[in-house]
């Protein structure tokens, strides 16, 4: 028992070094991931504020937020591609009842 007393001080140094080299690493990987989704937040802003169907999101981790910046980019791949097709039938409907009302 007096060893466990003396040794006291010891233990709970070695604790408090395990706890703050724990609260170090989990403070760099919320950074990490906060990070990360703050740019695919941006990104998405930026479309939204630009209509810029072009613009791309950084996809180069291989976690979930790297997932769903590739999903985003797919989804404005697609996007792109599709607009010119609804364009066309949009001008041409516009056109039409211009002429029908001029």
């Amino acid at each position: 028992m007096q060893l466990l007393v003396a040794r006291a001080p010891l233990y709970a140094g070695v604790v408090f070094a395990l706890m703050l080299l724990v609260l170090l690493v989990s403070q760099m990987l919320i950074s990490f991931i906060t990070q990360h989704i703050l740019a695919l937040r941006d990104v998405m802003i930026s479309v939204q504020n630009s209509g810029d169907l072009t613009l791309r999101a950084k996809a180069d981790s291989r976690d979930e937020v790297g997932s769903m910046a590739r999903a985003f980019n797919a989804m404005q791949q697609s996007s792109n591609r599709s607009s010119p097709r609804c364009a066309r039938p949009l001008r041409n409907w516009t056109n039409a009842q211009w002429q029908w009302q001029g």
